[in-house]
């Protein structure tokens, strides 16, 4: 009977899990971005879903805990995964994960990166099996602007207009992965000298994994994801805010990003399993960071995380502040309760010493800082309860804690409170919230997602914060919210349709004589995406979006300062992409027209694009973006990839400004790859 069910469930469903799903999950990226304001997405994430398509999970191994590592998947997904396997078997199809609580929608996110085989059973693996079966990747790529930036006239960057990369990456299984990679940015000089040698930036990193008690071991740059983030995240911080999941998978140790220049830890870390529901994890770090120094040259004002050495000024920069790092993490874990305590002691070589203005008064000051916390999950049935806690050295504490419920196979709810103390001081947080080191917020987030009426799916949320403190370009106290709508539905699985409307409000500074006002500015953002799947070779996609901008005084002497108000301003943009896979062909063409006068009304579109170039394309201004994507698998093992893209300013004399402006009312950029699988 069960055998029966599940042959017709997969007959159904065979369109679903089809040739098309990479579109399918590139397309929701795209609505991803849409309501991040960003002008690029993480590399990380994208080397995650990279590393997960080259080596697909298994679905029917519920006792590893690597289906987390997909973003959108949450806990009690596995939860019921686990317990349908344990009631039924295994699983036959992709399909049949509808039959386990899981929504469509999930699984077609989730099938380019999942396979149902049997359970390999655990067999010890040889170092040499290791050092010799694995599968290598090299890949090598370059980008440049066509047209000559300011900085290559007038001879301010040091080098020519070329980013130049290699990447040279092993791996076996989930066992054992290398990696070593350089790279050059455009503008940046190659040269070899006591300073630098040969590429500007260089990475490198050894891992080894799920050898015997020896859960994980890292050296090299890497990240460390603990906990909700309060006490210790680097690297990407998947899907906060977008799906009625608020929940965060702590992945432990994990691989820095290949070519990322900023938010690495450098030097080793390990996990070890202690008992059989305890392990502990150890982390060194020791990196130089780039600074800007203070006048008496021996404080530092601020880390300069960009990355860039194209200028004097930015070289001199180099490797300026020296970080040290050292921590420990003790986690217990027995599949319904999940119990971590983490610390961590941060040394800074120069005094750290910002320039003080009205709103950094509780910013660090000194050498040295500790933070340490706890966080706990529990799972109970439908539910899922999580928490954190941390406080830093000057005793400044700050928490967040929230639940989950499945109501039913795609209906979601969740809640999250946070309170982050004004003064709590943690350059390594990366908690749910406004403010990127988790201070100065209060606030509740609110989601649910469910299946209506037509077989439409709706996602619903709303985020209502406060700053008890002053902040950035907002001088006083002041309050925000958030609120967020998605409709989608999709077609006999070939024609999809998603409307989303954003509505985020905040306080902002008024300038007048010599004084300051705060004013609430509201954007709004509504968009309308349709992708047609008309075949398994072509894919159409066309997209509209509208924002709006504007801002108002709460104050009682609004008439006093009604001229220095934000002034109302709008933006849209069409965009129009045709894809077309070949025998051995992608291409990707689109076209964008956009009017966006006013940067307070710009707009991002995500762009497909080669790897580790993926990000949010910025649409400011009034004119076209067209961009052309191939893609070409010469043989199994050896692609090629080029892509050009054309921005056009009708009636503009310059594009861009400073040493990265062009003369003329286009800009034009090309990029290579090439890609060897062995």
């Amino acid at each position: 009977m069960r055998i029966g069910s599940v042959l017709i469930l997969f007959l159904l469903t065979w369109p679903l899990i089809g040739t098309a799903q990479t579109d399918f999950w590139q397309q929701y990226q795209s609505l991803w971005s849409a309501t991040h304001d960003e002008e690029a997405l993480s590399d990380g994430l994208m080397e995650q879903m990279e590393s997960l398509l080259c080596n697909p999970i298994n679905v029917n191994d519920t006792l590893h805990p690597r289906l987390m590592e997909i973003p959108f998947i949450t806990p009690l997904q596995c939860q019921q995964l686990q317990a349908y396997i344990q009631q039924n078997g295994r699983l036959y199809s992709l399909g049949e994960l509808l039959f386990a609580g899981f929504d469509e929608k999930t699984v077609r996110l989730m099938t380019p990166f999942v396979r149902v085989e049997p359970v390999e059973e655990m067999l010890n693996t040889s170092i040499r099996e290791m050092l010799t079966k694995g599968r290598h990747e090299f890949l090598a790529g370059t980008r440049r602007i066509l047209e000559t930036q300011r900085g290559n006239r007038d001879g301010s960057f040091r080098g020519d207009p070329y980013r130049c990369y290699l990447g040279y990456n092993y791996s076996y299984r989930n066992k054992l992965r290398f990696q070593l990679s350089a790279e050059q940015d455009a503008g940046e000089r190659f040269v070899w000298n006591e300073r630098q040698r040969g590429f500007d930036f260089y990475s490198f990193h050894i891992q080894v994994s799920d050898m015997g008690r020896l859960r994980s071991a890292i050296v090299g740059r890497y990240q460390l994801q603990f906990g909700q983030g309060l006490v210790l995240w680097s690297g990407y911080a998947p899907w906060s805010g977008f799906t009625p999941s608020v929940w965060r998978y702590g992945q432990g140790i994990r691989a820095a990003s290949a070519f990322s220049e900023g938010n690495y830890l450098q030097g080793a870390a390990a996990t070890v399993q202690l008992a059989r529901h305890l392990e502990a994890t150890l982390f060194a770090n020791w990196a130089d960071r780039d600074a800007t120094l203070n006048r008496d040259s021996a404080t530092v004002r601020s880390i300069y995380v960009g990355g860039l050495h194209r200028t004097d000024l930015e070289w001199n920069k180099r490797g300026l502040q020296s970080e040290r790092l050292l921590g420990a993490r003790l986690q217990y874990s027995n599949g319904n309760i999940n119990l971590g305590v983490t610390a961590h002691q941060q040394h800074y070589s120069r005094f750290m010493a910002p320039y003080r203005y009205r709103y950094n008064a509780h910013d660090f000051r000194g050498t040295d800082n500790f933070v340490a916390g706890m966080d706990v999950g529990l799972r109970l049935c439908r539910w899922l309860f999580f928490a954190e806690g941390a406080f830093s050295r000057n005793g400044a504490f700050s928490a967040l804690g929230g639940a989950q419920w499945l109501l039913a196979p795609g209906h979601t709810l969740a809640v999250l409170f946070r309170r982050y103390d004004t003064a709590f001081q943690n350059a390594y947080a990366m908690a749910f919230g406004r403010s990127e080191e988790a201070r100065n917020e209060q606030g509740i987030f609110l989601s649910y997602g469910r299946p209506m009426a037509w077989g439409v799916k709706a996602e619903a949320s709303a985020d209502f914060f406060r700053f008890p403190d002053l902040r950035y370009r907002c001088y006083a106290p002041s309050h925000g919210s958030e609120q967020r709508l998605q409709l989608s539905k999709d077609f006999a699985s070939r024609f999809m349709a998603t409307l989303q409307y954003r509505r985020f409000s905040q306080g902002r500074n008024v300038t007048g004589d010599a004084d300051y006002h705060v004013e609430q500015v509201v954007r709004q953002l509504l968009q309308c995406q349709l992708t047609s799947q008309v075949n398994s070779q072509w894919t159409l996609t066309t997209r509209l979006a509208y924002v709006h901008f504007q801002g108002r005084y709460e104050g009682d002497d609004s008439d006093r300062i009604s001229a220095l108000l934000t002034p109302t301003v709008r933006g849209c943009y069409i965009l129009q992409e045709v894809t077309c896979h070949l025998s051995r062909l992608a291409a990707t063409f689109r076209l964008v027209g956009f009017d966006a006068p006013d940067y307070d009304a710009r707009l991002y579109a995500y762009e497909n694009d080669l790897r580790y170039e993926q990000g949010n394309t910025l649409l400011y201004g009034k004119g076209v973006r067209a961009a052309l994507l191939l893609r070409y698998n010469a043989t199994e093992r050896l692609s090629l990839g080029f892509k050009y893209g054309l921005f056009l300013y009708p009636g503009a004399n310059v594009v861009g400004s400073g040493n990265t402006e062009t003369q003329g009312n286009h800009r034009q950029d090309i990029k290579m790859q090439i890609r060897w699988v062995f």
